[in-house]
């Protein structure tokens, strides 16, 4: 089974859950992005404000909420 992803919301929803997902993998075991920093990308994008990965991860979260309608990994 294979899923295609070729809408334009379905492609901003999954650039959405791919950044939550490398700020999750960041904060939980240190590893980082080797193409440069996630949280700069988020920043940027998303318009979030906090300084700290474990904050952006937090408001990301809150956004996706918001947007979405559900928790993030529901």
């Amino acid at each position: 089974m294979s899923i295609v992803i070729d809408t334009p919301d379905s492609i901003s929803h999954f650039q959405f859950a791919r950044c939550i997902a490398m700020l999750r993998i960041e904060v939980s075991t240190g590893l980082k992005h080797s193409q440069g920093s996630v949280l700069k990308h988020v920043q940027k994008t998303y318009v979030i404000r906090s300084r700290t990965k474990k904050g952006a991860l937090r408001e990301m979260e809150v956004l996706y909420k918001t947007n979405y309608g559900r928790e993030y990994g529901s």
